[in-house]
């Protein structure tokens, strides 16, 4: 059963089940703003859960719950409880993203591609997580994949600047610092000059070139778009 069958099953037993423990704490973990109430009750949610409800609603808990434990930052919390939505609803496009993540920011790169990978296969933010995938094949050392897949996104999306500048970021590893530049050109092109990252990509791949003053210029206008983010 998919998650979204699992959910309408749902609010068609919930007449029946109205003092069901399960199911009203579930509903009182979706109403609430706080996260550590949000994970309060989805924990108290997955205590109460019986094999009658379903598994489709506990994976529905557990991504939840998980959601919030990445936004808090909490991510030793995180990668179970997604790892867990995972093997309950392998069609959760969101959660193998907010796992592949995770497995980025601890270096595991591979299994950060993997999961980039299912994510953009199921079609669900499918740009989001082949930029994803290519930025995983990056930092594992994989520029020549890491190019190809930001050509290829770049080719389906022409007008997406952070295509561009992936592609020079696995061209600036190579050392191609010439076509680094064109495509960093193409990625400020695009953002309309708003992207602070391509500015102060395309001074590194300056000073490369031993063009100090350009990369200076490019450093100024880099400064206040990355303070504009803080």
């Amino acid at each position: 059963m998919s998650l979204t069958g699992g959910l309408l099953a749902a609010s068609l037993l919930a007449p029946a089940f109205g003092a069901d423990a399960f199911l009203s704490t579930m509903r009182k973990a979706e109403g609430r703003r706080e996260p550590e109430e949000r994970i309060e009750y989805f924990s108290r949610a997955i205590r109460a859960w019986s094999s009658d409800h379903g598994t489709a609603l506990l994976a529905n808990c557990h991504f939840r719950r998980g959601q919030v434990y990445f936004e808090q930052l909490d991510l030793e919390r995180a990668e179970p409880d997604l790892s867990k939505t995972l093997d309950l609803d392998p069609s959760n496009a969101i959660a193998y993203a907010l796992r592949g993540r995770i497995h980025l920011r601890a270096g595991r790169h591979g299994k950060a591609e993997r999961d980039f990978a299912e994510a953009g296969a199921l079609g669900r933010s499918g740009l989001e997580a082949q930029l994803w995938r290519g930025e995983a094949q990056l930092k594992g050392g994989r520029s020549q994949e890491a190019l190809k897949t930001f050509d290829g996104i770049a080719r389906a999306e022409p007008i997406e600047h952070r295509a561009e500048l992936g592609a020079a970021r696995a061209l600036m590893a190579r050392k191609r610092w010439q076509e680094a530049l064109k495509r960093l050109d193409k990625a400020l092109e695009l953002s309309r000059e708003l992207s602070a990252d391509a500015f102060t990509e395309r001074a590194v791949a300056k000073v490369a070139l031993n063009r100090r003053d350009e990369a200076l210029g490019d450093y100024d206008s880099a400064i206040p778009l990355h303070e504009s983010k803080l």
